[in-house]
């Protein structure tokens, strides 16, 4: 598990990474939901939010649950991270957690521009 920093709203939160199996759980859900394109580098913030909460309710609270309960703390103050920290802005915390499936699920955008060497080794003559 690797450790990442996000900031939400100028609040600065801490976070390790999931187990590999609840990574591909999340890889699963997002690549299902098209969630993939809007975590994007260069997407914008409310696009991602939007991508996010186009996702069926018990989709998100899954990703929720693998990603962000009990992984992410409010740095200030050590404070787990949850939706009552955001009680006056839920379109903050979902960009949390479109913030923290991006920092997960980064493995994915790396595969671009990357080629099987297996599938070029059998390839040879």
């Amino acid at each position: 598990m690797a450790r990442f920093e996000i900031e939400v709203a100028g609040v600065e939160y801490v976070g390790e990474t999931a187990s590999a199996r609840d990574q591909f759980q999340a890889l699963h859900i997002a690549a299902n939901s098209r969630l993939l394109v809007g975590m994007q580098e260069g997407v914008s913030d409310q696009a991602l939010v939007l991508s996010l909460l186009a996702l069926d309710w018990p989709d998100l609270q899954r990703l929720e649950s693998l990603l962000v309960k009990e992984k992410i703390k409010r740095a200030e103050d050590d404070a787990p991270v949850a939706g009552n920290l955001f009680r006056d802005d839920p379109a903050n915390y979902a960009l949390l957690i479109g913030l923290a499936a991006r920092e997960n699920l980064a493995g994915f955008y790396a595969l671009r521009g990357q080629k099987n060497a297996g599938a070029e080794q059998a390839a040879k003559p």
